[in-house]
């Protein structure tokens, strides 16, 4: 009987273990890789008002998870997070209701940094929102925020040679007014004071000048703009900053074609993106053809680099620069009954040189993207050189 009651007490035991069991495994714990969370902040800033005796304020912050149906995912734990002030929920995970909404609370103090950014996490999926903080008859510095077309993603953006990036301040803040906007572009070409022919970073009003309006082309200024349009002819990687300053002394002194203001003016953070300029051109394959022996006696010799080709530019486009490198002061003389034209030229041999080898080398530029670039050439073209050794005979 009693091995009896025993049995059935650890039978109902374990059923009962397995339906909690089955209730776990049908929850909702964390959101699916493939969820998307929206959020919102209210209200988006706190005001703060030390004339009332005000220390603090707080604001909701609302997280919604939906699967990738659109549909509100309920039961599903989130973490929030802030970069300034503190949650209420304190790192502990909160749960959505019914409509995939799970809340906490923000408070900032006087003290807390002009603007937080709240998160929100479940499992790899997570969202951010910003909270400023207003604090009444304080002077906050002013906060600066880039948006640029194309768009970056983690402050960095793409976009192909020859387009326009368009970078906009407008979207910055301060509790007085914004008296000047300066922006410094920076690229990893190097400086064009040092050596102008590495085609830094250049926009089409300061083409090929070391100053312009003010601007230099490397770290270029701009300066008394909210708002302007780039458009970069070469490859390379640009670094965009934005300072500002609210300060009116510094205000009179900005413009678009004043002296730039030394950053040590401003008052406010300073946000950067940095964007790659790409080309999406394959440089050209370089082919000066076989090395050979030259006639014995012969005054002059003839090279090819009709096997040179490129994947975007018909061959019939591209452009030939040889070097003979044989100490003639004679120049290679093109021979014009070939095409590509500049492809075949012929080199002098000094009178007198026997037993020695020359290597001429040849250049090969494309046509790049094929848009013109405003100064001659073409948007991103591209060079590559190749050399051939000629042996010249020692007398017999």
């Amino acid at each position: 009987m009693n091995r009896f009651i025993t049995s059935s007490a650890a039978a109902l035991l374990l059923l009962v273990l397995m339906v909690a069991s089955v209730g776990c495994e049908d929850s909702v714990l964390t959101a699916p890789t493939d969820a998307t969370i929206v959020m919102a902040a209210n209200p988006g800033t706190v005001v703060i008002d030390p004339n009332l005796g005000e220390t603090e304020g707080t604001t909701t912050i609302v997280a919604q998870v939906f699967d990738s149906s659109g549909n509100p995912l309920s039961g599903v734990a989130v973490l929030f997070s802030t970069t300034g002030g503190s949650l209420a929920s304190a790192g502990t995970t909160v749960q959505t209701n019914d409509s995939g909404i799970a809340t906490d609370t923000l408070t900032v103090t006087t003290n807390s940094p002009q603007e937080s950014i709240v998160s929100a996490q479940s499992s790899s999926v997570s969202q951010g929102v910003s909270v400023f903080r207003d604090v009444v008859g304080q002077d906050d510095p002013p906060l600066a925020t880039i948006i640029t077309i194309p768009p970056t993603i983690q402050g960095r953006g793409e976009q192909i040679a020859g387009q326009p990036i368009t970078i906009d301040g407008t979207a910055s803040t301060d509790d007085g007014g914004i008296e000047c906007y300066q922006w410094e572009i920076d690229s990893n070409r190097g400086t064009c004071l040092s050596d102008p022919a590495r085609g830094c970073a250049t926009d089409f009003d300061c083409s090929g000048s070391d100053v312009c309006g003010n601007r230099t082309v490397n770290d270029e200024i701009i300066q008394g703009l909210d708002f302007d349009v780039l458009n970069y002819q070469d490859e390379q990687t640009l670094t965009i900053a934005l300072r500002l300053s609210d300060d009116p002394a510094v205000g009179a002194l900005c413009g678009e074609t004043a002296p730039p203001i030394p950053a040590s003016s401003f008052n406010s953070d300073t946000a950067s993106v940095v964007f790659n300029v790409l080309c999406g051109n394959q440089a050209p394959v370089a082919d000066a053809g076989e090395d050979f022996t030259n006639t014995l006696g012969a005054s002059q010799f003839t090279v090819d680099a009709r096997g040179s080709f490129d994947a975007e530019t018909a061959s019939s486009d591209l452009v030939f620069e040889w070097s003979c490198n044989t100490g003639s002061a004679q120049p290679p003389t093109v021979l014009t009954n070939f095409l590509p034209i500049g492809s075949v030229v012929l080199c002098q041999v000094p009178a007198g040189v026997f037993d020695t080898t020359y290597t001429p080398e040849v250049r090969v530029t494309d046509r790049g993207t094929g848009v013109p670039s405003g100064t001659g050439g073409f948007v991103c073209q591209r060079t590559s050189s190749d050399s051939v050794t000629v042996t010249i005979p020692p007398l017999p």
